[in-house]
């Protein structure tokens, strides 16, 4: 979409929004599920923004400036994340914790064999936010060119993964005289919610140094800061 707010201030604006949402079945169907960390069901929203305005100051001098934000939100669960009827419990598997987006199987590794139950790192929430602003000045003297701009940028990103949120069993056949023995993996979390912020000043100059021969000296400095919760 363009805009003008006068002839000498235009404008532009641009929005998209994609919703995709699926389900990819893991290699057994029903409780059994052994799905990889891919399969399940997921969905996929992102929206993207931008907005640019000019302002002409006079035939020598303009403003350019830009905003923009880019938006990503995840989720990918296991076919039996929100059954809570207790289905380990149906199978004598007791102190697996049913949750919502953690319901079903814990995950059985057995030797050689395809992996049972639910994958290790399902529930998993990411969300992702970029915000951009730039600004532009640009002024023409004589035959030179001078421009004048700054970028900054503020990212955040944020991961929910817990590894074996249900506990994991595994048969590898080293205890062979102790029939039945099982390790279970305790189940912990990893979410975050970090932060950065890069601001990027820099100036161009072009300006003729003889007749028909231009020459450009381009200065820039960047700076990103820490990554804090």
């Amino acid at each position: 979409m363009t805009f003008n707010l006068n002839e000498k201030e235009p404008g532009v604006y641009r929005f998209s929004l994609v919703d995709d949402p699926q389900f990819i079945p893991g290699i057994f169907k029903g409780v059994a599920d052994g799905g990889g960390f891919q399969q399940g069901t997921q969905t996929a929203n992102a929206q993207q923004s931008a907005l640019g305005y000019t302002h002409t100051f006079s035939p020598t001098l303009i403003n350019v400036l830009r905003g923009g934000l880019n938006y990503l939100h995840t989720t990918r669960v296991s076919p039996s994340a929100n059954d809570l009827t207790n289905i380990p419990k149906n199978f004598n598997i007791l102190g697996i914790p049913q949750l919502s987006e953690n319901g079903g199987l814990p995950a059985f590794g057995i030797n050689g064999l395809q992996t049972l139950g639910s994958n290790a790192f399902l529930p998993s929430d990411e969300v992702s936010s970029t915000i951009q602003v730039t600004d532009d000045l640009t002024k023409i003297y004589g035959k030179h060119t001078f421009k004048l701009g700054i970028e900054v940028q503020h990212v955040k990103f944020s991961t929910l993964q817990p590894p074996w949120s249900r506990g994991e069993f595994d048969f590898s056949g080293l205890y062979t005289e102790i029939p039945g023995v099982a390790e279970v993996t305790p189940a912990a979390h990893n979410s975050c919610w970090p932060r950065r912020s890069r601001p990027y000043p820099a100036g161009l100059i072009t300006w003729e140094a003889l007749p028909g021969v231009a020459m450009t000296d381009w200065v820039t400095m960047a700076y990103s800061s820490p990554t804090f919760p």
